[in-house]
């Protein structure tokens, strides 16, 4: 399955459309809040994710895996499950929750800019990145969203969050799995997991 230029494109606009009036409806409330540290780097990660979704070039060849496509996009829309369990920030850890919360926006910025154009969402050919943050770890944007699951369970603990993260971050391993398994077909992919031997975490996964 290959989309058109025309498809392509319209796909882009559609989903810009989609996660930018997402920002819009949230900005009154994160107004309200102020705009500390978390705020800061959430908005700036919501700019850039919108701009390369607009931006991003049409993939070589998608995944014919229906299994592997559920796994992608079960992941990446899992982030927004989180949203029904936010509330009033309880816990001793909450402070390092919006830590970690703000790494994660910051590492997810460097992912989208070194990722550019050929960021995507559904597992596909595009082209291969191998520097900067792709030549410590093999998935740091996938490392970034589990990274802010974290965070989310440090600031609002109760069972529901633990649970959701679990599956968040095993959705994740499954989709960089399935990829791999994908874009292992191209010997240049095959000779970067070689050089790269890490996933998310170096010398630990």
């Amino acid at each position: 399955m290959n989309f058109t230029r025309k498809e392509e494109r319209l796909l882009n606009v559609s989903l810009f459309l989609f996660f930018a009036w997402g920002v819009v409806w949230a900005w009154p409330e994160r107004s309200a809040r102020g705009f500390g540290f978390y705020e800061i780097s959430l908005t700036a990660q919501n700019a850039v994710f919108c701009l390369v979704i607009l931006l991003r070039r049409t993939e070589r060849e998608l995944s014919p895996s229906a299994i592997g496509q559920f796994l992608a996009l079960a992941a990446f829309f899992s982030g927004l499950v989180f949203l029904r369990f936010i509330g009033e920030e309880s816990g001793p850890a909450a402070d390092l929750g919006r830590i970690l919360m703000i790494a994660a926006n910051v590492l997810a910025v460097g992912a989208l800019l070194n990722l550019g154009r050929s960021f995507g969402i559904l597992i596909a050919i595009r082209r291969l990145k191998t520097r900067a943050l792709y030549g410590i770890v093999r998935h740091p944007m996938y490392l970034s969203d589990i990274t802010l699951r974290l965070g989310y369970c440090l600031i609002y603990p109760s069972a529901g969050v633990f649970g959701l993260a679990v599956l968040s971050v095993a959705l994740y391993a499954a989709r960089a799995a399935w990829e791999e398994k994908f874009l292992s077909q191209l010997e240049d992919y095959r000779l970067y997991c070689q050089k790269v031997r890490w996933r998310f975490i170096p010398f630990v996964y």
